[in-house]
């Protein structure tokens, strides 16, 4: 082999490894950016839910009729009702996101499965399942069948 032949192999060689050093640096880039999509995803979806709660935390009111509406739905005013209807809509709103998220890999698996638990609460409370049955169709496909599956096999306390 000549010269030229050792310099070619030689270059091959360095070209090659610039190859791997190039995917390997790809790699972590792409490992390091989602890992802070998943962080920020996460802290997105507790401020929504932060959003969706604090009002309850703030007015007495409003908890009384949560409280209410969760144990005897039917003793509802019409008013109270559509209330009970918006601050379960903001609720399941963010179990949704947290699904979207999971499937979309935007969510460390995880840190969803502990927000999807709690999927099972809606499930044992009357005025939720209620209001589930009535508008479970306005939720995408895939949630839904996720949220019906936590409906059917959640066992609730006596």
């Amino acid at each position: 082999m000549g010269e030229r032949g050792r310099l070619r192999h030689t270059a091959e060689a360095v070209g090659i490894i610039a190859v791997v050093l190039s995917l390997v640096y790809v790699g972590l880039e792409v490992r390091q950016n989602t890992s802070a999509i998943q962080t920020s995803t996460s802290q997105s979806v507790y401020a929504q839910f932060m959003d969706a709660t604090m009002p309850a935390l703030e007015n007495p009111e409003l908890a009384e009729l949560i409280v209410r509406a969760d144990t005897a739905p039917n003793s509802l005013s019409r008013a109270d009702s559509l209330r009970y209807d918006l601050y379960l809509t903001f609720g399941i709103n963010v179990y949704e996101a947290v699904y979207t998220s999971l499937e979309q890999g935007t969510m460390e698996p995880g840190i969803a499965a502990a927000w999807l638990d709690g999927m099972s609460y809606w499930s044992c409370v009357p005025g939720a399942r209620a209001y589930w049955s009535a508008t479970a169709e306005a939720y995408a496909p895939g949630f839904r069948a996720a949220m019906d599956s936590v409906v059917s096999t959640t066992r609730c306390p006596p």
